[in-house]
């Protein structure tokens, strides 16, 4: 995740399994742990965390921490986060990624129904292949979910609305579990069942995105190495050194 030197920070996470009355997070420094940027509350909206932390004043690379308040904390996952100066955002920094194009990553209500075959009920009580007007959700109602999805997905990437076109399928599976989280959490949050598929598509929801998250900071890091590349190789420039290579 990178973020602006000066500017606030907004940070999601998928309410993880435990049922936490309270989560929030706070940024450290790696190894000493000092504390760059206090801890805040989050708020819980459905089934996603949202938090609002001070601004990074230096560049460098941090650990922003989701946590619970009590202390040791229950709960304590870090994101890695790179904090850049203003100055250098546009001034290559990053690679050029193409900007997403969203309809290539937003899954079809047709793609919810195969992960989540189970609610796809109609009225009569009957299993059908696709969620629509007979069945709740509703197949306006999974529309208006996947439109809440992708972006909170998006959200969670490292730099946002630009990233390699490779990750596309992964990501629109990632958007893929997020609806039907929601689903689980709006529409059957009450049933026991409900908790267990969401635990577990918050486990594999979690583990993809860390998953693409870190190949696109290696995919980073190999292009910031190609940037600083020298010659493998200094041209050899005296003769006697040239002879004494012949030999």
């Amino acid at each position: 995740m990178q973020v602006t030197v000066g500017d606030t920070i907004t940070s999601t996470l998928i309410d993880p399994a435990g049922g936490f009355d309270r989560l929030g997070a706070r940024i450290e420094v790696p190894i000493t742990e000092a504390i760059v940027s206090p801890y805040q509350d989050a708020t819980l909206d459905g089934v996603t965390w949202t938090v609002t932390l001070d601004p990074l004043l230096n560049p460098g690379d941090f650990l922003l921490y989701w946590m619970t308040p009590d202390s040791p904390p229950t709960y304590r996952e870090p994101i890695p986060i790179t904090a850049v100066a203003a100055s250098t955002v546009t001034s290559g920094v990053v690679p050029d990624f193409p900007p997403v194009d969203i309809p290539s990553i937003t899954p079809s209500v047709q793609d919810v129904a195969d992960l989540d075959r189970t609610r796809a009920i109609n009225d009569a009580g009957d299993e059908v292949t696709i969620f629509d007007s007979t069945t709740r959700p509703s197949d306006q109602d999974v529309t208006r979910l996947i439109a809440q999805a992708v972006p909170a997905v998006i959200g969670q990437m490292p730099y946002g609305y630009a990233f390699p076109t490779e990750y596309y399928d992964e990501v629109k599976h990632l958007c893929t579990l997020y609806t039907a989280i929601l689903i689980e959490g709006s529409f059957f949050r009450e049933q026991m069942a409900a908790e267990g598929a969401m635990a577990n598509w918050r486990i594999l929801f979690n583990n993809g995105l860390a998953s693409i998250n870190g190949s696109i900071e290696n995919t980073l890091v190999q292009w910031r190495l190609m940037q600083r590349i020298e010659p493998p190789f200094t041209p050899v420039r005296d003769p006697w050194q040239m002879q004494g290579m012949r030999w």
